[in-house]
């Protein structure tokens, strides 16, 4: 809605004098064009293993030196599969965890073992 600057009549759109008392009406600026929604691009195709990959890829994981062995190749990029390379990475971080948790409990059993023996050998 325009108004007269002078007059304070309320004007209809388009007009470039008003009709009340003639003055001159400055161009309005348009509004700014709304904006349009582009929808995101789509993503690529999931390459997913399925059922059978799946299964296929924990079976190798079973065998003790090869299994680890192929952790590492598909881990590291040796394979364009995405699924592939993402559950070898996961496979391969529990096996690290794993090995690390092992071996502290080893550890401490060891010390907890040794502490028996010695304690037992100043008894007697």
């Amino acid at each position: 809605m325009i108004y007269c600057k002078t007059c304070g009549l309320l004007l209809p759109a388009g007009v470039t004098t008003c009709p009340e008392c003639g003055t001159p009406i400055p161009p309005q600026p348009t509004a700014p064009a709304r904006p349009v929604y582009t929808p995101p691009p789509a993503a690529p195709a999931s390459d997913s293993l399925g059922t059978g990959g799946n299964l296929a890829m924990l079976l190798v994981f079973l065998v003790p030196v090869v299994g680890f062995i192929m952790m590492l190749v598909w881990s590291f990029g040796g394979t364009s599969n995405k699924a592939r390379e993402a559950l070898a990475r996961a496979y391969l971080i529990r096996t690290l965890i794993a090995v690390m948790l092992i071996t502290v409990l080893v550890v401490i059993g060891a010390l907890l073992f040794s502490t028996a023996v010695s304690y037992s050998y100043y008894l007697y």
